[in-house]
């Protein structure tokens, strides 16, 4: 399943907060099946000023099959909100294609040089597909996060004056700057972008 349209899948929940590992990660497993083996790991050791999450893939051949396992891990030197958005998109990208996907150290390195400037820095045209993906990432996981038929529910309220991004952010369990985001009214041709990708 591609991922936009796995992301389509939670598009019309309501029952949030969702949780990256109690919802997300069964729907994930779901779709690589049961010799592909996810695990997640918080690590208080993690600076999140450096990183603040990573995946590693690792692929064993047994006698007729290979195992796939892999590693979400996410710092907790974070605020839950923050937590809860990294575990859940670096578990997405369990579904990237391989292709999309980055091995060599040198290549990790560059990426988190690069997916660490601040948006105002960044350079669509040189810093390549690898850190395209993971910033889209995040754009994919705030969709998870906070599904359309949720956050429908929740802007008239929010455009009322009757609840606040605080209440919102306490509510879904995201941080703030991606709540604002999905509640932008052009958040709808996002979405609608997101979830037509493969």
């Amino acid at each position: 399943m591609r991922i936009g349209a796995f992301v389509g899948t939670f598009s019309n929940r309501t029952d949030v907060p969702i949780d990256p590992v109690e919802n997300v990660l069964p729907a994930v497993q779901e779709i690589v099946g049961h010799n592909h083996i996810i695990e997640m790991f918080a690590d208080p050791g993690l600076d999140a000023g450096i990183v603040r999450g990573f995946i590693e893939q690792y692929s064993q051949s047994e006698t007729d099959s290979e195992i796939k396992l892999t590693r979400v891990t996410y710092s907790t030197d974070q605020s839950v909100p923050w937590q809860r958005l990294v575990a859940c998109k670096e578990l997405l990208h369990v579904l990237d294609q391989p292709e999309n996907r980055v091995s060599e150290r040198t290549d990790i390195d560059s990426l988190i040089e690069k997916i660490r400037l601040p948006p105002e820095m960044y350079n669509h045209q040189t810093d390549g597909q690898h850190a395209f993906n993971d910033r889209l990432g995040v754009a994919y996981a705030a969709a998870v996060l906070f599904p359309l038929a949720a956050r429908n529910l929740l802007v008239p309220e929010f455009e009322a004056g009757k609840i606040t991004v605080s209440t919102i952010v306490d509510l879904i369990g995201m941080p703030a700057p991606y709540v604002a985001m999905v509640l932008n009214p052009q958040w709808l041709e996002i979405h609608s972008a997101l979830v037509k990708l493969k």
